[in-house]
């Protein structure tokens, strides 16, 4: 129906995940035509902030509780192989952790500005009010 190929990925698989949106892109980069990426994964804590999806799914949320998280099995995947050491783990996290965390004490003083947005930054591309200042002139 879609006429696009779907590429269907396990979302516990970071390297896959990974792979799969790599090849997403360079198919749309190759062919300029869609492609869909199908995460095949679940919500941890539900749809939305006020949800809490063990009152309507309580079976399946007491399997994803006791789930690792994506993290701890890439983690876990990298200490078996050799790839990485704890130290090395905790030093990434710690840095990542510090990066989040500045950049959100910075957002509390952020004011945007009109060139911040999609539709002034891309050269040639004429943003929605520049498009309706041609309509209503022309």
């Amino acid at each position: 129906a879609l006429s696009a190929p779907i590429f269907h990925v396990n979302g516990d698989d970071v390297e896959a995940v990974v792979h799969a949106c790599e090849l997403a892109a360079e198919w749309r980069q190759t062919f300029h035509s869609d492609v869909v990426v199908d995460l095949v994964c679940y919500r941890r804590f539900g749809h939305n902030e006020i949800d809490e999806p063990s009152f309507t799914q309580p079976k399946m949320y007491k399997v994803i509780k006791n789930h690792p998280s994506t993290l701890q099995i890439y983690h876990k995947k990298l200490l078996e192989c050799g790839e990485i050491s704890q130290q090395d783990i905790d030093r990434i996290q710690e840095k990542v952790n510090t990066i989040l965390n500045e950049e959100f004490v910075a957002s509390k003083d952020y004011l945007s500005k009109k060139r911040d947005w999609l539709s002034t930054n891309w050269a040639g591309f004429k943003s929605p009010e520049q498009i309706s200042r041609v309509r209503n002139t022309g």
